[in-house]
């Protein structure tokens, strides 16, 4: 079990892309989201993944995830998820010495940016 510590923030202006090193494209919805648990279908590139968090705390979760075949992940997607699919670019940059990745979301979310950096403590 990886417990997960981390931080999103809301992100405005777009000072932040000059510092952008690389991006993926990502499709990804929920399967089950309970009040202790969630479940998420995602495709990035030509890797797709199976991920389940706890709601332990609004900081700090238990965090699986497990590598699946793509033809799987794009048929769960199209047919067991719960949620609409959800289409971001997912950036990833250095700030402060420190790895971020800010996501830029498309469609219905057009316009939203969130940054996460993740910590090895609270």
């Amino acid at each position: 079990m990886a417990t997960e510590i981390e931080r999103k923030f809301l992100v405005r202006g777009n000072e932040w892309r000059t510092l952008s090193e690389r991006q993926i494209d990502i499709q990804q919805a929920y399967l089950a989201n309970t009040p202790r648990s969630s479940i998420r279908i995602r495709l990035a590139a030509d890797e797709a993944s199976l991920n389940l968090k706890s709601t332990k705390s609004l900081v700090e979760r238990e965090e699986f995830e497990y590598s699946i075949p793509y033809v799987d992940a794009q048929e769960m997607l199209d047919t067991l998820a719960i949620s609409q699919v959800i289409s971001k670019t997912r950036h990833y940059l250095r700030f402060a010495k420190k790895q971020w990745e800010v996501d830029e979301f498309r469609g219905a979310n057009k316009g939203l940016n969130i940054s996460e950096i993740e910590l090895n403590s609270i």
